[in-house]
């Protein structure tokens, strides 16, 4: 796949300008769930431990652990076919405040994880 290979060469781009090995790569969460779960192994092949794959953690249970968050039938089903439940979503195309903090949680936990 001609874009993720583009994709990938672009981010090691951008790390090698700002010449730095402290940096966070975040996988996609939108999209055909295929491509982005394609997309999602080939930045966690590339980029290891300074990868964090988002749509997987809102995917997850860990999301709801971390947050004591409850999801219905429809939105647990959703997860678990790899779709972002609605009840994260304000919109078809932006999280709700609440999955913006328990994003924003979970980013940080890894900046600290990785001592940044």
């Amino acid at each position: 796949m001609k874009a993720k290979t583009e994709w990938l060469r672009y981010i090691k781009k951008w790390r090698k300008h700002f010449n730095t090995d402290k940096f966070l790569v975040i996988g996609p969460v939108s999209g055909d769930t295929a491509k982005v779960n394609e997309y999602n192994q080939a930045l966690a092949a590339a980029f290891g431990n300074k990868y964090l794959d988002l749509h997987s953690y809102i995917c997850s249970d860990q999301i709801l652990k971390d947050n004591k968050f409850k999801l219905n039938e429809e939105n647990k089903k959703m997860a678990a076919n790899g779709q972002i439940p609605k009840a994260f979503l304000l919109d078809p195309e932006h999280f709700n405040q609440t999955a913006n903090e328990a994003i924003g949680k979970r980013i940080s936990k890894k900046l600290l994880e990785l001592k940044y």
